[in-house]
């Protein structure tokens, strides 16, 4: 983009470039530049950025998923989508490999913003606009593609309270397993381990007293960790319950939302 382009001049707000002087009433601004309604800019933003820290994300370049469409709830008019050079682009029918859309002009409100595209799912969020107010859901936040769920195996022997160990297998390149054990007098908070291949073999010969709770997780990079839990009591081996943690977070749920 040339700043020098009187038709592309560009303001930016938290990251968002929205073009000022070449839309007319599109952004339906003050005179001094000053929203007048509400914006909603979000990104449709690829799972392979969900992990990443500053410094990766910042390499990673061009992070959006071309081909999809966003809609609100209730209805507002169609949004305008950025194109390949990260101008909003009225002619742009979906999203480009930038990922970026914007609603202007919207009316005070709560507003449900979803997204959609063939064969795969993403996040929804809620906006709640008044005037003046721009509303930035972009990532790792908004409309992020969602992840598959885990292909891990996560298995443990038990010998009554005493945990033998944990195996878990059909891992995906550069897995870590992360263990933690809350209650008094855990024989540790959190352990780590990176896995050097499709398998590991993870906490040999830790012994556990009842009350404590163990989760085993296996994250991988682009998908939903899988998470074994185990309630430690006196009277038999503990016995593991399925769930899950979604990509990019930390707090194991009982279901998560896969694309």
């Amino acid at each position: 983009m040339q700043r020098g382009d009187k038709r592309r001049c560009c303001d930016t707000l938290h990251g968002m470039e929205h073009q000022k002087g070449c839309t007319g009433d599109n952004y339906r601004r003050k005179w001094n530049g000053d929203v007048a309604q509400c914006a909603v800019v979000s990104t449709f933003n690829t799972r392979n950025v969900r992990d990443l820290d500053y410094k990766a994300f910042r390499a990673y370049g061009a992070h959006g998923v071309a081909g999809a469409t966003a809609f609100t709830l209730p209805p507002l008019p169609p949004p305008i989508y950025f194109n390949a050079q990260v101008i909003p682009d009225p002619s742009q029918p979906v999203s480009s490999a930038d990922g970026g859309v914007v609603w202007t002009g919207v009316p005070a409100g709560t507003y449900r913003i979803g997204a959609q595209a063939q064969g795969t799912a993403f996040a929804a969020f809620t906006a709640t606009c008044a005037p003046g107010r721009v509303i930035n859901a972009n990532p790792p936040w908004g409309l992020y593609q969602l992840s598959p769920a885990s292909p891990a195996r996560i298995r443990a022997r038990w010998n009554g309270t005493r945990l033998e160990s944990v195996t878990a297998t059909r891992l995906p390149p550069q897995s870590t397993l992360r263990a933690t054990c809350a209650g008094s007098g855990c024989p540790f908070t959190v352990r780590v381990m990176r896995a050097r291949g499709g398998s590991a073999s993870f906490l040999r010969n830790t012994r556990f007293g009842a009350g404590q709770i163990l989760d085993v997780a296996a994250f991988s990079h682009a998908y939903n960790a899988a998470v074994e839990r185990y309630r430690i009591t006196s009277s038999g081996a503990p016995r593991g319950r399925a769930m899950c943690i979604p990509d990019g977070l930390n707090r194991p749920q009982a279901r998560c939302r896969t694309g």
